[in-house]
């Protein structure tokens, strides 16, 4: 099948506004393709709610909020993400 091709299986990824528009639809096609996917952005609710809805792929999609204009929060990202 030609989406073997573009397995992401035993990797992950950051995608930060990954909670709505063009940031949840690549952490969706991520999850889709095996990737472990952390999402990341500033509105807990809908971050969560991004997640729950990634998961029924198969996941894992971790929702964490985080504000990457604040330099403070980058290192907390990569943590979580490790």
């Amino acid at each position: 099948m030609i989406l073997d091709k573009f397995s992401l299986k035993g990797r992950s990824g950051i995608v930060t506004g990954g909670g709505t528009g063009l940031g949840k639809a690549m952490a969706t096609a991520g999850v889709q393709a095996g990737a472990e996917i952390l999402i990341v952005g500033r509105r807990k609710e809908i971050l969560e709610e991004a997640a729950k809805e990634m998961n029924r792929f198969g996941g894992p999609a971790i929702a964490f909020q985080a504000d990457i204009t604040r330099m403070g929060d980058i290192p907390k990202i990569v943590d979580k993400a490790i």
